[in-house]
């Protein structure tokens, strides 16, 4: 496998680990149990985006350098809504 399979692959990871997270909260939601929901929901917000940055090759250690570079990169750019980004600051 090279390079760029090995990212696609590890991109695809996270973007279920997202799915994954995103049915956990809407699970959690049903039984009423909304702290957990909203943790599931940062998780996937978390994963997706650490999946998005993954494609442009960019790679970080902690959530608060994800959260950086969501921004840096997406958010000031215009590429994502100023909305979004709120609500993914709102989230952490």
């Amino acid at each position: 496998m090279n390079e760029e399979e090995s990212l696609k692959e590890l991109v695809s990871y996270w973007l279920n680990k997202a799915r994954e997270s995103l049915d956990a909260a809407q699970d959690e939601l049903k039984a009423c149990r909304l702290s957990f929901s909203v943790n599931r929901i940062y998780y996937s917000c978390f994963y997706a985006v650490s999946a998005v940055l993954l494609q442009e090759k960019l790679r970080f250690k902690k959530h608060s350098g994800v959260r950086a570079a969501f921004h840096q990169y997406f958010v000031k750019s215009g590429k994502v809504s100023c909305e979004h980004g709120k609500l993914y600051d709102e989230l952490f």
